[in-house]
């Protein structure tokens, strides 16, 4: 059950006037000017509630309708807590997932060097350094079923090292296959 803040005053007031009269004889709530005193809040009160210089007391008409500071303390401390959880929960989810594969370098290792390709090529192929740029097709099971080989090297050289590349079988299962790994293979030739 509720009042509205008045309804004490009123109840004073009308308890306090039965059979209470004053030196007129003239009927005089005895007490009141205290009571509504005390229930209604001075001019200088309200002119610093506005300027918001001082808390309104607890209990007043005002403070019925606002969310106490406690209340607003503890939502945002709840949100902090919650924040900082689901970011703990993330970097720890993060840090149990092992790192993607790398594709490119498991088939760089699986095919190794590649110099006996180039042994009975030698005189057509120039410079130091052998670069091969491969685009090779996988299954889900690792194998590879097509391998594309490009080079500066003749034609016979980089079909050696496709066929090499296509009797490879990486390590299953492979994600997201049939997939496409493109990297390149380096041969760094060393003079006779």
């Amino acid at each position: 059950m509720s009042y509205a803040p008045g309804a004490a005053i009123l109840a004073l007031v009308s308890l306090s006037s039965f059979g209470c009269s004053g030196p007129s004889g003239d009927p005089e709530p005895r007490g009141v000017e205290r009571t509504v005193a005390a229930a209604v809040p001075s001019e200088s009160t309200e002119s610093e509630e506005e300027n918001g210089d001082e808390e309104p007391q607890e209990g007043s008409e005002s403070d019925l309708f606002r969310p106490s500071k406690r209340r607003a303390t503890l939502a945002g401390a709840r949100e902090a807590t919650q924040a900082a959880t689901a970011a703990n929960d993330e970097a720890q989810a993060a840090a149990e997932q092992p790192p993607p594969r790398d594709l490119g370098a498991e088939l760089r290792a699986a095919v190794g060097d590649p110099s006996p390709c180039v042994q009975g090529s030698t005189d057509s192929i120039t410079g130091e350094r052998l670069v091969f740029d491969v685009d090779a097709t996988v299954t889900a099971l690792g194998r590879v079923t097509r391998a594309v080989v490009t080079s500066s090297a003749p034609d016979e050289v980089n079909r050696c090292v496709r066929q090499r590349i296509e009797s490879q079988v990486l390590r299953a299962p492979i994600e997201d296959a049939p997939t496409t790994i493109h990297t390149t293979i380096e041969l760094t030739r060393r003079a006779p």
